[in-house]
């Protein structure tokens, strides 16, 4: 009588080459899952960001002229956070949960704001928890004739870890006076100007982003200015 099973060592066997095959391939599956994680919710947030500026330029005008307010401002960081959250952003987003996280900032939520340099992250600091899992850190940069410019700061999977600027931490800007919204790095203003008119080529921002410092804050312009997809030579691991 003929058995047309398995032996033991057969299934073994088998089990053993699934097991190997799992080892490989899992670790590149998950890699490949965080990037179109980074990459899908950083598009979306930029394009909804960008859409409720939009919205609020309908409404007031070109952000140029909301200079009572903001731009040019001299009051504290979160005066300036304060007007834009409740007058310019929140109420043209759906789906959120703004708060303060009180005291020293996001270092009492483990972030290193060492490469955070805008001095609103390292004090008392106004965020937004978006439903799509993805919080907004709020700030400003200043010029020599004020506020020109509101920082956002985006930790593309909430409190998760890395909590790391470049691998899940990315910052994108909003010029006052250009009216402009773009990833951190893609422009520059020169000398004291209020306008950010240097604008960056690839090739530069990859090369800030790799010295790191500072410049990790600028390497969310990479994924941008490739289409939204992190580059095969991004220079960290996500």
């Amino acid at each position: 009588m003929t058995h047309l099973g398995f032996t033991l060592a057969e299934v073994l066997i088998t089990l053993g080459i699934i097991g190997v095959v799992a080892a490989l391939t899992l670790p590149a599956l998950i890699c490949l899952y965080q990037k179109k994680i980074v990459e899908t919710r950083l598009e979306h947030t930029y394009s909804m960001v960008l859409q409720a500026l939009k919205m609020a330029e309908a409404d007031y005008g070109d952000s140029q002229y909301w200079t009572n307010d903001i731009a040019g401002y001299q009051g504290t960081a979160n005066d300036v956070v304060d007007i834009f959250l409740n007058t310019y952003f929140l109420p043209y987003i759906k789906g959120y949960k703004a708060g303060i996280v009180p005291g020293s900032g996001l270092y009492n939520l483990g972030y290193n704001v060492r490469f955070i340099p805008y001095s609103g992250f390292g004090t008392s600091t106004r965020y937004v928890c978006l439903n799509n899992g993805v919080n907004l850190f709020l700030s400003f940069g200043i010029g020599r004739q004020g506020v020109i410019c509101v920082t956002i700061l985006v930790d593309i999977n909430g409190p998760k870890a890395p909590n790391v600027v470049g691998r899940d931490l990315f910052q994108m800007t909003y010029s006052l006076y250009d009216g402009i919204l773009f990833m951190s790095g893609e422009r520059f203003v020169t000398g004291y100007g209020l306008t950010y008119d240097k604008i960056m080529k690839y090739d530069e921002i990859y090369t800030r982003c790799k010295n790191g410092g500072n410049s990790l804050l600028e390497c969310g312009a990479l994924i941008k200015q490739n289409g939204w997809k992190i580059p095969k030579d991004y220079p960290y691991r996500i």
